[in-house]
């Protein structure tokens, strides 16, 4: 009877372990499990094989022992299931230490005996090993054949997991053939199924890929909000090796933002998970990321120390997809320094691996980069067929990185050849291609979702805090039997978290605003420079050449006239000053039809001389606001906005026919930084704001302003 009820309790505790992850909690059920299990048994090889699972990707050598006992009891007993469990748990094992090759004869073994035994699950799960060892080896073609027959299979037999796996290795591969709207929906397939059946690796994993492609793609701010998520995610299942896959995520982004200090901060948030569990991958990656962060810095020594440890690890680990890119910051490192010979060994180095491994993406960044070292070295014929390979593949993938990149290249490329036409023809598509990635909400929204990880973070703390504060008092009340203590001590807590809940708020409130007005000073100089700055250069080097006006410099000197007016109106809105504020807000109206698809109709009474300068910027931004949420959020196709002057007040209505939104619960849960200081402007001007539904489609904003605002 003991040993029966043993059993069944480590089969339970397997059952409630398999699907969710959790590092701590999973080991210690897992080990508890293995304690009563009766030795040399089917029970006690599926507890080993599941604490493999567990640490594969945490402590290799530990899975490594777990695995290597799980087997030998296999083969004793003849347990022909766990045999084909422990090999695909070596193959996965072999994979996370980067031993790719041999990792497919284990792979080969496990398919054949769950084909033997008619598992389906387990098939499934053998072939993606396979499609995942193909894929890192650089076969692409077998590797998919592999991921399909395991997502075929997986449906047949409504393995969940199988299928959050086999769709995960699909989206890999349209990865890494650049087919990104085709990728992004096989990640979030991974990340649905994962979600579904509560399987946290699939899930953290899912956010982050999802992330990768949204920056792919240049949605940088999408990819920050689904990082954080993975972060936060992995944080509360105190998952630590996929907490550092997200902050080493988080940290790149940072960096592609040149926000340096934020990219050296989350880097070591990532080190310290990936040493807390001896996973010496990630630490390559994070000595990769300095390396990177050093060089931006130009502290050329330093980062050439970085590179060297990831060298080493990635050597080790056999890591050709990681050396690649040390390669690559290696390169660019030497050419900073002038030592062009290394500068071109080690990019024909990281060349060499990453068209052996068929990343087109990283091949290009390769063939770019050679082009520049031949254009330092004044051989523009050897650099413009790089250049327009590289040029040619960014326009055809929808890379919006590679086409800002590629569309530099081209420009300095012909500058340097005195062909100042071709120049400004790519300045513009460069022009275009800065748009696309670094847009004004970008840094609005950057702010916004770290101050909201903060925020959250920081509140998870306070309640764990409270609840074991809260536990000592109940304990305490208890042996009192005070109950009226309880009481009062409840309210007093109450009282302090509500005041303490206004006070943060308010601060987090206020350092987010401030953290946005900086972003916004260096977007504008970011613009300035960009943008003016090259076409005034542009101009200035085709007047030396020529000092007679000609066509194409009127029309370079119109459009940087036009960018400086652009700017201009983003810092200030200029028409309020020179054509009252009706007018200004009628020309928001004008702008957002002609620049969306958005049908808008208005009606706008005159306000002018109605407020003071002030009041009407505040009015003139509201509006604005407004009208951008309907723009970026509510999916609506027409919209209406109607102005009236009372006699008392002004009276605003903006209705759009869009998706909707609960502002209740997109003000408590987004933290959203453009509702808060819409809110604040409309306190500002001691007036009323108010979100309703319009007729269950779409949603109606309701705005009232005093006329008394003329005086503030």
């Amino acid at each position: 009877m003991n040993s029966t009820t043993n059993i069944d309790r480590a089969l339970m505790i397997i059952i409630l372990c398999c699907y969710s992850i959790n590092y701590l909690a999973g080991q210690d059920n897992l080990q508890e499990a293995l304690r009563i299990a009766p030795p040399n048994s089917i029970e006690k090889v599926d507890i080993l094989n599941a604490l493999a699972e567990i640490n594969t990707w945490v402590d290799n050598d530990q899975a490594l022992r777990y695995t290597n006992e799980a087997l030998s009891i296999s083969q004793e007993i003849k347990y022909t299931l766990g045999e084909a469990h422990s090999n695909c748990n070596i193959c996965q094992i072999k994979q996370a230490q980067g031993n790719y090759d041999s990792s497919t004869v284990n792979a080969r073994i496990s398919l054949s005996m769950y084909q033997s035994a008619n598992d389906k699950e387990g098939e499934t799960d053998a072939l993606t090993c396979l499609g995942m060892a193909h894929y890192r080896i650089g076969n692409i073609d077998s590797a998919q054949i592999y991921y399909d027959r395991a997502y075929v299979i997986g449906r047949e037999v409504k393995y969940v997991k199988g299928l959050a796996m086999a769709s995960k290795g699909q989206g890999d591969i349209h990865e890494r053939s650049s087919e990104y709207d085709l990728a992004m929906e096989k990640y979030q397939e991974s990340y649905d199924f994962s979600l579904a059946i509560g399987y946290d690796e699939g899930v953290v994993r899912g956010l982050n890929d999802i992330g990768i492609i949204s920056e792919y793609t240049g949605k940088i701010d999408q990819a920050l909000e689904k990082y954080l998520e993975g972060l936060q995610y992995a944080e509360n299942k105190k998952i630590p090796y996929l907490s550092g896959v997200s902050a080493s995520n988080i940290g790149t982004l940072y960096f592609i933002q040149k926000k340096y200090d934020k990219a050296i901060e989350y880097a070591q948030i990532a080190l310290k998970y990936y040493q807390e569990i001896g996973n010496y991958r990630g630490v390559g990656f994070v000595h990769q990321d300095m390396g990177q962060i050093l060089k931006a810095q130009n502290r050329l020594d330093e980062a050439l120390i970085q590179y060297r440890n990831a060298e080493e690890i990635r050597l080790d680990q056999n890591d050709k997809r990681g050396l690649s890119f040390t390669y690559f910051g290696m390169a660019w490192t030497y050419k900073r320094m002038g030592d062009m010979a290394r500068a071109r060994e080690y990019m024909e180095k990281s060349l060499q691996l990453r068209e052996e491994l068929g990343f087109e993406k990283m091949v290009m960044a390769c063939i770019r980069a050679l082009a520049q070292f031949n254009m330092a070295e004044k051989r523009y014929n050897e650099a413009y067929p790089y250049l327009k390979r590289s040029y040619d593949w960014a326009m055809n993938a929808n890379s919006a990185e590679s086409l800002y990149e590629s569309s530099q290249a081209m420009v300095d490329y012909y500058e340097a050849i005195g062909d100042f036409k071709g120049a400004y023809q790519y300045q513009k598509i460069l022009l275009a291609a800065k748009d696309s990635l670094f847009n004004v909400s970008q840094n609005e929204s950057f702010a916004e979702m770290q101050t909201l990880y903060e925020t959250e973070k920081k509140e998870r703390e306070i309640l764990q805090l409270e609840k074991d504060n809260t536990k000592v008092t109940t304990q305490r009340n208890y042996l009192m039997g005070g109950s009226l203590t309880l009481g009062l001590l409840g309210l007093f807590g109450f009282q302090w978290y509500k005041v303490r809940k206004e006070r943060n708020d308010k601060k987090e409130f206020a350092e987010a605003l401030l953290l946005t007005q900086e972003e916004e000073r260096k977007r504008l100089a970011r613009d300035l420079h960009d943008g003016i700055g090259q076409s005034l250069l542009l101009v200035k080097k085709q007047l030396e050449k020529n000092t007679a006006v000609t066509l194409e410099n009127q029309n370079l000197i119109s459009d940087t006239i036009e960018e400086v007016r652009s700017i201009s109106q983003a810092l200030h809105p200029y028409q309020i000053e020179k054509f009252g504020i009706t007018a200004a807000i009628e020309d928001i109206m004008s702008k957002v039809e002609k620049s969306t698809d958005l049908f808008v109709t208005s009606e706008i009474d005159d306000i002018n001389d109605l407020l003071s300068d002030k009041a009407e910027i505040n009015v003139y931004r509201i509006i604005q606001e407004a009208m951008s949420n309907i723009v970026k959020h509510a999916q609506a196709t027409a919209a209406k906005v109607e102005l009236k002057n009372t006699v008392r007040n002004i009276q605003i209505s903006i209705q759009d026919n869009g998706k909707g939104f609960n502002h209740e619960i997109a003000m408590a849960q987004s933290k959203s930084l453009g509702l808060k200081t819409m809110y604040e402007r409309v306190n500002t001007l001691g007036g009323s704001i108010r979100y309703s539904d319009n007729d269950g489609v779409g949603t109606r904003l309701n705005i009232v302003i005093p006329h008394r605002s003329k005086g503030m």
